[in-house]
């Protein structure tokens, strides 16, 4: 719901990057389903053993946000065209949205510096491109999971209404914080839930 929401408020940023969205898409898709297929098939073992550093990788990536927008901008202020690499762009899209298939956390942030290390254009029309991307893969995810997956319905319900609620207060609390207290806030309980999980696992 969070991305079609952002997708259809950013929908006059996608004007014109309908050829982007015809490349890119079947791709992210695909390799989003990869994500989940593996996250199936490799066993609760592996991903426990795996959670550890992929929320420490998580953090990394949200540590690095805001580096990484200004970047963007900056490679934005030099000079926004339609420039385009797509032989690095695939490989780029593909694994971040293999990583978002089987994870997800920080996904996002993986697709936005893929988009803007592929393509010179201004940041708003990349991250509009990133929100319809990723609208498409978590769809493709979450549908093979709830088809494939062991599925727990009787507790879909309680976590559904628990993320609403804590979205709508979470949402509420962000605008009083500073963006950098915010992100250090989720960067450091990132930290201490990886650092639970490496403990148990010892």
């Amino acid at each position: 719901p969070g991305y079609l929401g952002a997708t259809l408020a950013q929908r006059h940023d996608l004007r014109g990057q309908a050829a982007r969205l015809l490349v890119l898409l079947p791709l992210a898709v695909a390799c989003s389903v990869g994500g989940a297929l593996l996250l199936l098939h490799t066993g609760e073992h592996v991903f426990d053993r795996a959670v550890p550093w992929l929320i420490l990788g998580a953090c990394m990536l949200l540590s690095a946000q805001q580096p990484l927008r200004t970047w963007l901008e900056r490679r934005e202020s030099r000079g926004a065209g339609a420039g385009v690499h797509v032989p690095l762009a695939l490989p780029l899209i593909g694994a971040a949205n293999v990583y978002g298939g089987y994870f997800g956390a920080g996904a996002s942030v993986i697709v936005l510096a893929a988009l803007g290390l592929s393509y010179t254009d201004t940041l708003p029309r990349l991250n509009a491109l990133k929100q319809a991307l990723s609208l498409a893969t978590n769809c493709a995810a979450a549908l093979l999971f709830a088809v494939n997956g062991p599925v727990n319905w009787r507790v879909v319900p309680v976590l559904a209404a628990g993320a609403l609620v804590g979205g709508a207060w979470g949402g509420r609390l962000g605008r009083r914080l500073s963006p950098q207290l915010l992100r250090s806030v989720v960067v450091l309980l990132g930290l201490i839930v990886a650092a639970i999980y490496l403990w148990r696992g010892r």
